[in-house]
């Protein structure tokens, strides 16, 4: 677990996804950083399990002082960090200098908290883009309803949720998925799984090259004509939306969301009310929402993107991040490379 949360954490503000329940706690708060920083605990928990510091010094340190773990073994530079695969947690990552990916593909062997497979996190420049929505609370307005599928970055088919809903913290029909590869090939790497969705398989592909451009490929393996959903929450930064392209603009830089096929749908929704867009949403009061922890709720921008027709089908969006320049030649490089 601390190998988990340490390749999981930033390490420009030591947050991580907020993925499942999150309640808020800090049971032991001995250290002046905020309560999302994961610092304080993993660089006292790396000193003890593994006899060296996860991070190089600084006010992450003061709960291993604290609690009397010694803090002088130290390294020079920067901790490393790796692209990991941790298939007991479900989580798969992948990592530029400067961005980051976490891919959620698990085989529950114990109750899911959240229906979130395939789930993407996206982190650029110590932003998350593509966010989780969290839990907000667990009774009264909203209740759990940030836990459904349709609320994480994933595909829904037909409409339908994976699993059902037979409690407050019980899921029936568990949705399982399957990590299928990862491949490196020049400066492109690539990880790919699946899961089965009412008879239709869905594989997910996630390709970066460097830190300008992300692409996330979404197939639809079957037979019939269906309707797939994408929805993506993003951070409530001031964004324009073109006929299949969301510009946003924030604090670390511009951030470009192409989307493919051209019969694509899109809308975009903020705190549960349409913005823009075409796509018409059933349940959007729930769009547009996240919980960074337990009991709030803040808004939040959700991009809905929508195809429908005769399977096998595919919709991938790119993602453009920072420099114009370097992104087009990320772009252009991509495309020739896989075919978009």
């Amino acid at each position: 677990m601390t190998k988990l949360l340490i390749e999981l954490s930033d390490p420009r503000n030591g947050r991580v996804p907020n993925l499942g329940h999150n309640d808020g706690s800090n049971l032991l708060p001995l250290a002046s950083c905020e309560s999302a920083d994961y610092r304080p605990v993993l660089q006292a928990a790396s000193l003890v399990i593994y006899g060296q510091p996860a991070f190089n010094s600084g006010p992450w340190d003061e709960l291993a002082y604290w609690l009397g773990v010694p803090v002088d073994r130290r390294r020079d530079g920067e901790p490393h960090r790796s692209a990991g695969e941790f298939p007991r947690a479900g989580i798969y990552l992948l990592h530029g200098k400067d961005s980051r990916a976490a891919l959620r593909c698990a085989r529950f062997s114990s109750r899911p908290s959240h229906s979130d497979q395939l789930h993407l996190d996206l982190w650029w420049r110590g932003h998350n883009l593509a966010r989780d929505p969290g839990s907000y609370r667990y009774t009264g307005e909203m209740g759990l309803a940030l836990a459904a599928a349709s609320a994480h970055n994933g595909v829904l088919v037909d409409g339908k949720e994976p699993m059902i809903r037979a409690g407050r913290f019980l899921w029936l029909d568990w949705s399982n998925a399957r990590f299928l590869a990862r491949t490196r090939e020049g400066p492109m790497e690539a990880l790919a799984a699946e899961r089965s969705l009412s008879g239709i398989t869905h594989r997910r592909s996630v390709v970066h090259t460097g830190d300008a451009l992300w692409v996330v490929i979404d197939e639809l393996l079957g037979q019939g004509g269906h309707r797939g959903q994408v929805t993506w929450t993003l951070p409530d930064w001031d964004w324009e939306l073109k006929v299949r392209e969301l510009v946003l603009e924030g604090e670390p830089g511009r951030v470009v969301l192409k989307v493919e096929p051209d019969q694509a749908e899109l809308a975009l929704y903020r705190a549960g009310e349409w913005l823009a867009g075409e796509a018409a949403i059933e349940n959007s009061e729930l769009l547009g929402w996240w919980s960074p922890t337990y009991g709030t709720k803040e808004a939040a921008l959700s991009l809905v993107v929508r195809i429908e027709g005769l399977l096998p089908a595919r919709l991938a969006t790119w993602w453009r991040l920072g420099s114009e320049g370097l992104a087009g030649l990320a772009l252009a490089y991509a495309q020739d490379q896989i075919g978009l």
